[in-house]
């Protein structure tokens, strides 16, 4: 019994680490957050975060949107600063070089995680952001246009119904054979939430290198899972990843004589000999003639007699003055003047273009196509969600379509555990105040300290026991009485094992 309860002591112990950790730890060499604390004020956010003032063929700004720094509602220790959107309907992107590349190996796993907050109802935009390898300087920001390459990785909400409305993922791939880079999107997107505007959304991507998997997660919750997708990722990314390995020979043309129509003219039918098809469909009503007063010899329109020419008028510059045309007074409802024409009606001559009746053609041939081959640029992709390249920077790109769009708690590395503290101490802190979360969701998050984020953030039976709950609580202490919680709690469950 007592052997359990040590157990118990020594995992409870590793929780109390994890908390600590919680609140004060140090990140990876290589791995990148940004939560805009740092930042005074929006020139101070411009030094480090650059738009691009790339220009299109008229001269005008590509990104015309406009990004400030701004404070959320709540003050204090807790981070609640972002970066926002400003501008509405409007493609925007900022970037910024990170002071450590990003190198994943095939044994890594890389994730990308970043919190938004949309304030005012979405009709068309977006809120992506890309992992780019040809960032090395700020001129390279500056000059950063949508056809430069090296973007490696897209991630993000995108939301314009009804053609799109999920978290799009998309990786960059390099043809072995023609060396022309693409980017490889996943078909499948798990939905967007960026029309929820009650509270901030939790964006994560994971993917474990070592086994080819890939996680989406909303809110810490899993959206979407593809393991080992090897064998799978010519049917979930488009364009495939691995070319087809048979294609059509275009080379073959399609035979003179082939005949791929399904119905043809009845030659059984023929055209009538007194179908005339040149009848004109209105005709004048033979039944409407000219009213005897009608005086067709006075014009309808006469020039204005009170007409003058303006004295600044110069027939040397403006040519002939003509005084306008108005109606002729002579004419009037009871004294009819100019071209008499009569009403039009239906011509009872007229026949529409004769055509005869469809039968089924006896010699169809069926829809033509060319013979498969081989495709000789076919080659097979082991590794479809390998990142490639270093990524030396990120760049938020998209279509804007929400005014103050806040954008914050960026992370880019290669821990899960790092993002789930970050997650923790921003996401889940900040909801849990402005009470948008309740007890059983946040416990469901907070209790995955010691988990990887792919194995237990998502658990819907996690269970609270005692310690747990003390856990839980030593987080609202203030940083000044850890330490204090955490001898108590070791001092207790010692005498607890001892004792029994």
């Amino acid at each position: 019994m007592k052997v359990a309860y040590l157990h118990l002591l020594f995992l409870n112990l590793s929780l109390v680490k994890a908390v600590l950790l919680q609140s004060d730890f140090t990140l990876r060499n290589d791995s990148f957050w940004e939560n805009f604390e740092a930042y005074v004020d929006t020139k101070h956010l411009n030094e480090e975060w650059i738009t691009s003032e790339a220009t299109n063929e008229e001269g005008a700004k590509i990104y015309g949107a406009q990004w400030r720094i701004s404070q959320g509602p709540l003050q204090g220790s807790l981070s609640d600063k972002g970066l926002v959107v400003r501008t509405n309907n409007a493609a925007a992107m900022i970037g910024h070089i990170l002071e450590t590349p990003v190198n994943v190996s095939d044994t890594d796993t890389l994730v990308v995680q970043y919190e938004i907050k949309v304030d005012n109802s979405l009709t068309c935009g977006g809120a992506f952001i890309k992992l780019v390898s040809s960032l090395v300087n700020i001129d390279a920001l500056k000059s950063y246009s949508p056809d430069k390459e090296g973007v490696e990785l897209v991630f993000g909400p995108d939301y314009c119904v009804p053609e799109t409305n999920g978290v799009q993922f998309a990786i960059n791939k390099v043809h072995k054979i023609t060396h022309q880079s693409e980017l490889k999107y996943l078909k499948e997107a798990p939905l967007s939430k960026l029309t929820d505007t009650s509270q901030s959304h939790l964006y994560t991507l994971i993917i474990d290198e070592s086994t080819q998997s890939l996680q989406i997660l909303i809110d810490g919750k899993i959206a979407m899972a593809r393991e080992h997708i090897e064998d799978t990722a010519k049917n979930i990314f488009k364009p495939p990843i691995s070319p087809l390995l048979i294609i059509p020979d275009i080379s073959v043309m399609k035979p003179h004589d082939w005949d791929d129509r399904i119905l043809i003219a009845d030659p059984a039918v023929v055209k009538p000999d007194d179908w005339n098809e040149q009848e004109p469909l209105m005709i004048p009503d033979p039944n409407d003639p000219k009213p005897l007063e009608w005086d067709e010899s006075i014009s309808k329109y006469i020039f204005d007699p009170e007409a003058t020419k303006p004295s600044w008028w110069e027939e040397a510059e403006h040519g002939e003055w003509i005084p306008p045309m108005v109606k002729n007074p002579l004419c009037n409802e009871e004294h009819g003047c100019g071209q008499w024409t009569s009403r039009l009606i239906k011509n009872p001559k007229y026949n529409v273009p004769w055509e005869p009746s469809q039968v089924i053609n006896s010699n169809y041939m069926g829809a033509w196509q060319p013979p498969e081959i081989e495709n000789p640029l076919y080659y097979e992709e082991r590794h479809p969600l390998r990142i490639e390249n270093q990524i030396k920077g990120i760049i938020l790109e998209f279509w804007s379509g929400s005014p103050n769009m806040m954008i914050s708690n960026i992370y880019v590395g290669k821990n899960v555990t790092e993002a789930q503290i970050i997650g923790n101490k921003t996401w889940v802190a900040r909801n849990r105040v402005l009470r948008r979360l309740d007890d059983s969701t946040e416990h469901k998050f907070m209790n995955t300290r010691l988990g990887g984020l792919q194995d237990t953030l998502h658990s819907e039976t996690a269970s609270l026991n005692f310690f747990d709950r003390i856990i839980d609580c030593i987080l609202e202490f203030p940083k000044s009485l850890l330490t204090i919680a955490i001898v108590l709690l070791t001092t207790l469950s010692f005498c607890y094992i001892l004792f029994t």
